[in-house]
């Protein structure tokens, strides 16, 4: 695969990830009658990105220069960053979130190459999953407590 179909494939994700992501925070906000752009939304988000920029910059230069086994280092441990730094406006489950990414970021500076996408898949696929299927569960908790 070449650098360009991978920062375009990269791009494509990005971009649908902040559609989904705006769009189910629309539908939750209208279903509990707030709304979704609030200064604290844009704080949250405007907030992030420099260090956004910062990781696409790096991704072209260590992709420019060859470094391909240290993007997936670099993707995971900024997201971790990320989300520590969200944490302090949404609570400990970011924080944990963040530490698994910083987790995997660090064996991915130190993994083979041909570890990269399953650790990719880990952070990205596995974290996420796993925390929202927690967050499910401790929701149902909570609605089997008020119905007591």
């Amino acid at each position: 695969v070449d650098m360009l179909s991978l920062a375009g494939m990269w791009l494509a994700i990005f971009v649908l990830t902040i559609f989904v992501v705006g769009a189910l925070s629309w539908r939750k906000a209208r279903r509990h009658g707030v709304s979704a752009w609030n200064s604290l939304a844009a704080r949250m988000f405007l907030s992030q990105i420099p260090a956004v920029a910062v990781a696409g910059m790096l991704t072209i230069a260590l992709g420019m220069h060859g470094a391909y086994d240290m993007i997936p280092a670099l993707w995971l441990g900024q997201y971790g960053v990320i989300l520590y730094s969200f944490s302090y406006f949404t609570g400990v489950e970011h924080k944990i979130e963040s530490l698994a990414f910083l987790a995997f970021g660090a064996i991915a500076a130190f993994a083979p190459l041909n570890w990269q996408p399953s650790l990719l898949g880990l952070g990205f696929g596995g974290v996420h999953l796993l925390s929202g299927v927690m967050r499910q569960m401790r929701k149902q908790k909570e609605r089997r407590h008020e119905s007591d």
